[in-house]
């Protein structure tokens, strides 16, 4: 019986690439894997029960209701790409300043 932990364990442990000196595992890529199926889990309870429910209460037409349940769907699903990047291992600072020099040329272009 151990020694098929320890061979489970060896698989799960197998490193398939590093980033930033970070080793990507299959134990790694299926913890992204089940951290981003909760956050989707999590984004359908919201847009389902929560906005479907409070929405119609206003008197705002079909359009507006389904743009306000992407744009939450979509802002759950990028918290729960950097959370499952975070929990990997993966840093995503570099990626904080590039998107703040984008914005900042945005800005300047419009």
């Amino acid at each position: 019986m151990s020694e098929i932990l320890a061979y489970i364990e060896q698989i799960t442990q197998f490193k398939i690439f590093e980033i930033n000196q970070t080793p990507i595992t299959v134990a790694s890529i299926g913890m992204f894997v089940f951290v981003l199926l909760v956050f989707l889990f999590i984004s359908r309870v919201i847009t389902r029960g929560i906005l479907r429910r409070l929405l119609p209460k206003f008197d705002i037409d079909e359009a507006t209701q389904y743009n306000f349940r992407r744009i939450a769907h979509y802002l759950v699903m990028i918290t729960g790409a950097v959370v499952a990047f975070q929990f990997v291992g993966v840093d995503l600072g570099g990626l904080a300043v590039i998107f703040g020099l984008l914005s900042v040329g945005i800005g300047f272009g419009l």
